[in-house]
């Protein structure tokens, strides 16, 4: 298997399984009720209130996502096919490092759609 197609096997598999958009429902349910909560409780809600827990939930969901594609290769068995040789080693490093990154920059753009529409019911303030 090449670099590239490992990689779009871990993206691939980040967006079939259903356990992704459930753990996004249940973070945006607790983000816009904590919203909600804000506006009814308080003249002036800044969105800079609910930044610091929506990064955590974020940063944690994204963190697990990570885990899980590398504990995956393990679990199945597939860990023994990579690291044969000394060039498929360095290969599956290079490839789950891209993964990696790819996942952070999906869960950065999330994180910033989420402030964008938390902003908007805040009107900004």
């Amino acid at each position: 298997m090449r670099n590239l197609q490992l990689v779009k096997y871990d993206i691939i598999s980040l967006f079939k399984s259903y356990l992704t958009y459930i753990a996004l429902i249940i973070i945006w349910a607790l983000l816009g009720g904590m919203t909600v909560l804000f506006v009814r409780n308080s003249d002036k809600v800044d969105y800079s209130m609910i930044l610091p827990m929506a990064n955590w939930m974020f940063l944690f969901f994204g963190l697990l996502v990570v885990i899980k594609t590398i504990t995956r290769d393990y679990s199945q068995g597939t860990i023994q096919l990579y690291m044969n040789k000394l060039k498929s080693r360095i290969g599956y490093v290079i490839a789950k490092t891209i993964s990696i990154i790819l996942i952070s920059f999906i869960f950065t753009f999330i994180t910033y759609i989420t402030m964008i529409i938390i902003q908007s019911f805040t009107d900004g303030k």
